[in-house]
Parts: structure tokens; sequence; C-alpha cells
């Protein structure tokens, strides 16, 4: 088995290898970069494309999303294909730098999420809030304690929804 050394973004270190994750950041932070790498990482430790849910807030920001990820999965295949041509099976380890560590069946991984990419839920928070209440009706009444909160952004709300109301990862 001949092994293939693709560097990886180091902040990846710093996303928990379980459990969900919530990227916040202010405007040209490389959420959508982190995101990308994010989505590729999941996908070589054999997570499937459509398992995934990631959620943002405007229509274009979820188109570009869609877009980049897809770009990215393509550009690591491109990547890959490019080290098995040259015969780059050698580590070249730069001291600071992380790796993906790949074999034929990480390209085959992602090759199965790009066939399979129009399962990706990527969806802004208003779509993926009206597609629960479709699918369960039975299970969106009010209850006793269910909270009226007014004058916050939807921002606000799905900040504070991660923040108070998803429990955290086992």
């Amino acid at each position: 088995v001949i092994v293939y050394y693709i560097e990886k973004p180091g902040t990846l270190s710093q996303v928990p290898e379980m459990g969900h994750c919530v990227i916040e950041a202010s405007a040209g932070t490389g959420k959508t970069f982190m995101i990308q790498q994010l989505v590729l990482d999941l996908i070589l430790r054999g997570g499937k494309i459509g398992e995934f849910l990631v959620v943002t807030f405007t229509r274009e920001a979820t188109r570009e999303l869609r877009k980049r990820i897809f770009d990215r999965l393509n550009a690591f295949c491109e990547e890959y294909d490019a080290a098995v041509a040259n015969g780059q099976g050698e580590p070249r380890v730069d001291e600071g730098k992380s790796y993906w560590i790949c074999e034929s069946r990480h390209r085959e991984l992602v090759n199965h999420a790009l066939g399979h990419f129009y399962e990706a839920q990527i969806c802004t928070l208003d779509s993926l809030t009206q597609r629960i209440l479709r699918e369960n009706p039975d299970k969106t009444q009010m209850y006793g304690d269910a909270q009226v909160v007014r004058n916050m952004s939807s921002e606000q709300a799905f900040s504070h929804f991660m923040r108070e109301c998803v429990p955290d990862d086992p």
C-alpha cells in the first residue's frame, strides 16, 4: 500500500473529532474555508456526505458553501491524483504542518461523496426549521417550558440555541 501525504490546515486540530461543531466568527475570517476543510476531513475519516448538517443564515451563503465544499472535494481528488502521478509516496514533512495521510481508499471515499453530493444537507437556518416542522408535526407542539424570545436576530437565536439547548457531546 502506497501512502500519500497531503497538507491539511492546522486549524482542524482545534475541532473535536466527534460531536457537533459551531464555527462562529466575523466576516472574512475564514469560516467557509474552515467548513470546507472540516467536511473533507470528516469524509476522509469515513463520514458520509449525507450525514453532515451544515447550517448558515442566508441563501447566498448556502450557495457559496455548497460550491466551495464541492470544489474542495474535487481539488482533493486532483491533489491525490497528482501525488500518485508524480510518485510522491514518501513523506515530505515540514515542521509545524499537518497532513492527511492518504491511501487509495481515501480517494474512493471522496469520490463517493462527490457522486452523492446531492445528499449534502447544506441549508439556511430557516429552511432547516421549516423542514423539521414539516417532517415532525406531531412533535412540534409548544410545551410549558417553552420561552418566547423577542428582539433577537436569527443569528442570536441560533447562537443561544446551540449554547443553551443542545446538550454537550458525550
